[in-house]
């Protein structure tokens, strides 16, 4: 299986249809969120092979306040707070607390802010959107390796074949201006030269183009972007974007005009409570596509692959801790590669967790559930 973890998705839409059909860039699969929210006929078992319940007892120093990313790599477990800590912290398969990698400051070995990690050949990557380096550490024990310096602003780095690297570009690259403010993407050689830049998107109806993809990650020889309703993945042979997958969330009456329309196309979504991207990442394992979906309060869980998409609503009748709705990331290795990495409501299911063997108690930070996928 081949997957990868889209990090965060993004929240605000920015061009919107009239009565026409969904407009989707050339090539891309439709993902028909709004249909496939009306069946409500998800069997989970269908997909999952096993589940896995793993404690994480995390000491008070390396506390974290929410995770919001979470990697499965060499038999550890890597997660991240991008709220409060900015640290990465690692616990062992069983949930052991190893060590935290990320420091806050101006100083060596320090990030003015950390927004995002990415794990690959035994390193991890810590980036920040307001400095133009990355910092990189051991996933064995922590110990820092090196300081990546480069003349533009991004919000992760991935490393490619032949010593090259992909980075998703920010918003504060103006100085850079050209292609740096119109792409999302940019491919560098070993010393960050720029080699090809990627996914730039153009606003429906007007000639501007909209930048930033919401975050890139890579497995194996796979690297993804995700932004606004489009998953891409960038293709190594020909330094080239394919849009793979568009998100359909039931646009149809919505007026044209994107640009101004923008405010009256946000009310209506609030009033109507129209189903939007939530801020769980989309995943890809394999030819599946895993997210979590919002309309208004309501939480689904959603499944596409094969053409096919199907969701189910997630309530106190049909949650159950072996469900993998709240999805933080992935396994990352060829060992883990069909792994899904959910948090649990644990403060909310204490009696459940002791009934598999869980005690939630002081010690015990949060939970985790490891999905394998058939």
């Amino acid at each position: 299986m081949k997957k990868t973890i889209l990090s965060l998705f993004a929240t605000t839409i920015l061009c919107a249809c009239g009565t026409d059909p969904l407009v989707v860039p050339n090539g891309s699969t439709v993902i028909d969120v709004a249909q496939a929210m009306t069946k409500n006929t998800l069997d989970i078992s269908n997909f999952t092979e096993s589940t896995r319940l793993v404690a994480l007892k995390t000491p008070k120093e390396a506390m974290q306040s929410v995770m919001t990313n979470a990697e499965l790599y060499d038999n550890k477990i890597f997660t991240f707070d991008a709220l409060q800590t900015k640290k990465v912290n690692v616990y062992s398969i069983n949930g052991k607390y190893l060590f935290s990698v990320g420091k806050i400051g101006r100083g060596p070995q320090e990030l003015t802010n950390i927004s995002n990690f990415s794990i690959q050949n035994k390193q991890i990557f810590l980036t920040c959107v307001l400095d133009t380096k990355t910092q990189v550490f051991s996933t064995d024990n922590g110990k820092y390796i090196r300081t990546m310096n480069y003349p533009f602003m991004a919000s992760e780095v991935n490393t490619l074949s032949d010593n090259r690297y992909i980075f998703a570009l920010t918003d504060y690259n103006t100085p850079m201006g050209g292609e740096y403010l119109t792409n999302s993407v940019v491919v560098t050689d070993s010393v960050f030269n720029p080699i090809a830049f990627g996914a730039a998107h153009t606003i429906a109806n007007t000639a501007e183009t909209i930048t930033r993809s919401q975050w890139n990650t890579s497995f194996g020889n796979k690297y993804y972007s995700v932004y606004s309703e489009n998953i891409y993945q960038y293709n190594l042979e020909n330094d080239s974007i394919l849009c793979l997958y568009s998100f359909d969330f039931g646009r149809d009456n919505m007026p044209n005009k994107a640009r101004e329309d923008i405010n009256h196309y946000n009310k209506h979504y609030e009033s109507k409570r129209i189903a939007r991207p939530s801020t769980s990442s989309p995943v890809i394992v394999d030819n599946y596509v895993f997210a979590q979906i919002k309309e208004g309060d309501s939480n689904y869980f959603l499944v596409h692959k094969d053409g096919n998409t199907q969701a189910i609503e997630v309530d106190e009748g049909t949650y159950t801790l072996t469900n993998p709705i709240f999805i933080l990331g992935s396994g990352v290795d060829k060992n883990s590669q069909n792994v899904l990495i959910s948090n649990v409501n644990a403060g909310q299911d204490t009696d459940a967790l002791k009934a598999h063997g869980i005690d939630y108690n002081d010690d015990v930070t949060e939970v985790l559930l490891l999905t394998t996928i058939k």
